[in-house]
């Protein structure tokens, strides 16, 4: 930050945008009629050896089942059925998890901790069981394609958490083209009910003087956005009703989190925080 009357720097905006990443791209989808093997992308012990799926099929964003009394007839006063019923050569997906069936994964690959998975072998957190799908976070798994030859090659598409974060998170956005103002909730589901709090506001701009510093004018021409976060256990805690909530990885989350703060760094002290929240930064494509 320079003193003095003619400008003001508030942000280190080369330190900044090296901490931030952004991603409109999606995770990797198996083609229909191909044999795919998974792997676990920590110790790469083989989770399912070999699987050739009929459907791939999206699944609705995560307040389907909030919106689903539009779509179903009611019965059992009013509760309406939502249980998915896939079969075994269905590989469904969401913006940052596969679910599959367990029917699929070779016996003993897999071990359940509540409803955590974890890989047998590694223990590493690989997804969530889910009304009897296994969500398999993307960034947690390798998908290899079988070849002409009969050899497999490993799909090049390796995702981290970071990009997994930023796939849920514009999946989030998406509903919503003008999301500034919008509130949005990650939730580790098995972390000890750890939220992150994202509150993404209109103004980009920091000033310290009545002056526009040359820092608040690249700011504003950036793909940077300034969001309020606050990363809290709310496992008492109730969402708002003006919140939306989303279900990451613990990995997914302390990725965002890191960038977060890195950015918040990046600030003087005195504008690191505002209405209980922690100010930071996200790169966002436009």
């Amino acid at each position: 930050m320079k003193s003095g009357s003619e400008s003001v720097e508030v942000l280190d905006l080369v330190a900044l945008s090296t901490n931030a990443y952004k991603s409109q791209g999606k995770m990797f989808h198996p083609i229909i009629g191909q044999d795919y093997r998974v792997q676990c992308a920590e110790c790469q012990s083989v989770l399912i050896n070999r699987s050739n799926f009929k459907r791939v099929l999206p699944l609705p964003r995560s307040s389907w089942s909030e919106a689903a009394s539009d779509w179903y007839c009611h019965r059992h006063e009013g509760d309406a059925d939502h249980q998915l019923v896939p079969r075994s050569t269905d590989c469904l997906f969401g913006s940052c998890y596969h679910a599959l069936t367990t029917s699929l994964l070779i016996e003993g690959s897999l071990e359940t901790a509540g409803r955590e998975l974890l890989c047998s072998k590694c223990q590493a957190s690989v997804g969530l069981m889910e009304e009897g799908l296994m969500n398999v976070w993307c960034h947690s798994i390798k998908w290899f394609l079988l070849e002409e030859n009969d050899q497999w090659k490993m799909i090049e598409d390796v995702t981290t958490p970071l990009q997994a974060f930023y796939f849920t998170l514009y999946d989030a956005l998406e509903e919503e083209k003008s999301f500034f103002g919008r509130k949005l909730a990650f939730r580790d589901g098995v972390g000890g009910g750890q939220t992150l709090l994202l509150w993404f506001v209109g103004d980009n701009g920091f000033t310290l003087d009545s002056k526009k510093s040359a820092s608040e004018i690249e700011l504003r021409q950036s793909s940077l956005h300034k969001v309020l976060y606050k990363s809290e256990n709310s496992t008492s805690k109730k969402i708002p009703n003006d919140v939306i909530e989303y279900q990451v990885s613990r990995d997914m989350m302390n990725s965002a989190l890191s960038v977060l703060r890195n950015s918040s760094e990046q600030l003087p002290p005195g504008c690191r925080t505002a209405a209980g929240f922690s100010i930071g930064y996200l790169s966002l494509s436009s």
